[in-house]
């Protein structure tokens, strides 16, 4: 049996880099960070949901131009782009996109369904 020949360095218009399979593939592997999916899906409020860095770019570029240039929305888009180009952590753009999403929304906090026992009598028992 032959042994396979050594995996040389082969140029890319996307840089250098080793060649598994073919050129087409090589290419693809470099803009692979754009299909890293999320740790969990994204929920929209129409019932579809952003999987992929790529789905959430493609949620943002739909956005109307007053949308987009909110604050939220330009540090979801910083965060996106540092997770692809530099291969981080999804969460950093998963939170950037959900804070960008519910950045209208005030959270409201009620009451536990539950009372607080203090100041409840005590049993004769007790003392």
């Amino acid at each position: 049996m032959a042994t396979p020949a050594p995996i040389a360095p082969r140029w890319c218009h996307f840089g250098l880099g080793v060649l598994i399979g073919t050129p087409e593939t090589y290419c693809l592997s470099i803009l692979l960070p754009w299909s890293t999916p999320f740790d969990d899906p994204i929920p929209l409020p129409r019932g579809r949901s952003l999987v992929t860095l790529r789905d959430a770019a493609d949620h943002i570029t739909k956005l109307s131009r007053a949308e987009h240039s909110a604050p939220e929305w330009q540090a979801a888009i910083e965060a996106l782009i540092l997770v692809a180009e530099n291969d981080g952590p999804t969460m950093l753009a998963r939170i950037g996109v959900m804070r960008a999403l519910n950045r209208g929304h005030v959270r409201e906090f009620t009451e536990p369904g539950k009372k607080h026992h203090w100041g409840r009598r005590k049993l004769k028992r007790d003392q």
